[in-house]
């Protein structure tokens, strides 16, 4: 019956001798019954690093009852940490408003909410050249510009994702010269992650036929770009890693 008493002794003993990393720990503890005070805990940390990695963790559980009081606690962090933890909330909430408070990183923030919900509007079996009109109103809307080449190469990264096989030569139907550049550059970017994807799930792509997935309608720099993967690591047993926990991040399908 005294156990109460001992823990409450405990506790306060603990306040002044608490090091960084316990208190660290405190507070993530803290966070899943009054994450109020355990962003007031973070604040607390000695270490400029730990105290935004603390309130990184804390601040978006907040979020989701005081907002106000959330974005309080990420600005009282300071410049640059006040703005990745503000750009975390966005992304916690899914608020790209948010985004404008995120001082340096406003621009990263409204690009990764926006690639986010490409799924909420690009239709099965979309194809380049007859997308871009849409598109351009969903980029205006999400906080960015028409002619950012990050923007549209989410777009076709979606897109491209969806084609079995890999169709980059369907690039060549887009009018405008700098998405058509981005969507070409983009097919090859897509086609490396979706290597990588393919080989930590332990497929077969050392010889042809390729597995499904993998295939691609025939095109010099892809077929370069599958060469040059072999030479490295496709062919490498010892690079099989287990399988990713998810689906290929970005791609349609």
């Amino acid at each position: 019956m005294f156990f109460p008493l001992l823990l409450l002794v405990a506790c306060s003993k603990s306040d002044d001798t608490m090091s960084d990393p316990q208190a660290f720990t405190r507070a993530l503890a803290r966070a899943e019954v009054d994450p109020r005070a355990a962003t007031e805990l973070c604040l607390d940390l000695g270490e400029p690093r730990m105290r935004a990695a603390c309130m990184s963790e804390v601040a978006p559980r907040l979020a989701k009852s005081d907002r106000s009081a959330a974005l309080t606690a990420c600005a009282a962090l300071g410049a640059p940490h006040g703005a990745d933890c503000t750009f975390r909330l966005a992304e916690t909430l899914g608020d790209s408003t948010l985004c404008a408070q995120a001082g340096e990183f406003a621009d990263d923030c409204h690009l990764h909410l926006f690639s986010e919900h490409l799924r909420d509007w690009i239709p099965a079996g979309a194809r380049p050249g007859n997308v871009e009109a849409v598109a351009a109103s969903w980029i205006l809307d999400a906080g960015l510009s028409p002619d950012d080449p990050r923007a549209w190469s989410a777009v076709y990264r979606w897109v491209l994702g969806q084609q079995r096989p890999l169709d980059r030569a369907s690039c060549d139907n887009i009018l405008d010269a700098m998405k058509r550049d981005a969507c070409r550059m983009t097919a090859l970017a897509h086609y490396n992650d979706l290597l990588n994807h393919l080989r930590d799930k332990g497929e077969q792509l050392c010889q042809d036929p390729l597995p499904p997935r993998a295939q691609f309608v025939e095109d010099p720099d892809l077929r370069a770009l599958l060469i040059e993967r072999r030479s490295k690591d496709l062919c490498d047993p010892n690079a099989v890693r287990p399988a990713p926990a998810g689906g290929l991040p970005g791609a349609g399908g």
